[in-house]
């Protein structure tokens, strides 16, 4: 709580304080990434983006801060800072939502293990996520070098002409199918909320009934995680459509300085 209003705290100054002259010196380089508020690394808010309305802000390890800045002119609204969350209703909830329940194996299974027939009834039955001790949402502890995840789940309407969103985590290397069909193959890689938009080719493998989404991890090394879940991506009503036009960005060694043309006003901020 004190930190939420801390930064709320940050953000009205910087507002109180947006219209303050930008340096004279404008540095022209492309920053990888531009700090915006950098209080200690578990409080900061990054922007990854070109404009600073061109994506969410982000905590440095890439997690989404989702802050909005709009600035009413001549009764338009123009948002400066940030992106609206499109909500996501839950098929198949990741942990993060709700633990849910799979069948695991740290063995290797047989010929079609990730196929909707295949008869997971010796695998052992745990929560998901699936990881060692420091990682989130964890269910069910895994630490050996590999892990084969099977979870079922049942449909009772058409999806096909839905907007589906699978999310998934994994440490390390990465495999997952949907009803056999492989959906996902990663190398040597680690991610975290990764949102994967289904085809409509993929959308067809799922029908009514009791469908199933199998995954493959192999820990390289240090943690391991498996996480997952299937989503219907809402398209609601949008409230900051309209966006500023970014002049430039300026990162001095303290302060970063944005300028923005918003319909007639020029708006300059610092952070």
């Amino acid at each position: 709580m004190k930190k939420f209003f801390l930064i709320n705290s940050i953000l009205t100054l910087f507002i109180l304080h947006s219209f303050s002259q930008p340096a004279s010196f404008i540095n022209k380089l492309r920053a990888p990434a531009y700090p915006l508020i950098t209080i200690d690394p578990y409080t900061s808010a990054w922007s990854f983006s070109n404009n600073l309305y061109d994506d969410a802000v982000r905590h440095w390890t890439g997690t989404k801060h989702s802050l909005i800045g709009a600035i009413r002119v001549d009764g338009k609204v123009f948002r400066f800072m940030g992106t609206e969350e499109t909500p996501l209703k839950p098929i198949v909830p990741t942990a993060a939502i709700q633990k849910w329940t799979g069948h695991y194996t740290f063995e290797k299974p047989s010929e079609g293990w990730e196929s909707l027939k295949f008869d997971d009834s010796n695998w052992k039955q745990g929560q998901g996520a699936f990881g060692t001790q420091d990682q989130p949402n964890l269910g069910t502890s895994w630490d050996t070098q590999d892990i084969w995840v099977r979870r079922e789940f049942s449909i009772n309407e058409d999806l096909s002409t839905q907007n589906l969103i699978l999310e998934y985590s994994h440490d390390d290397i990465f495999e997952l199918y949907i009803n056999g069909i492989q959906i996902v193959k990663t190398g040597y890689d680690w991610k975290n909320n990764i949102l994967l938009p289904l085809s409509e080719k993929i959308k067809q493998y799922l029908h009514k009934g009791k469908n199933v989404i199998a995954a493959h991890c192999h820990n390289q090394e240090g943690g391991g995680y498996v996480d997952f879940g299937l989503y219907n991506k809402i398209s609601p009503k949008k409230y900051f459509s309209q966006t500023a036009v970014q002049r430039f960005v300026n990162v001095m060694p303290t302060q970063t300085y944005y300028q923005f043309d918003c319909g007639a006003v020029r708006l300059d901020l610092t952070f």
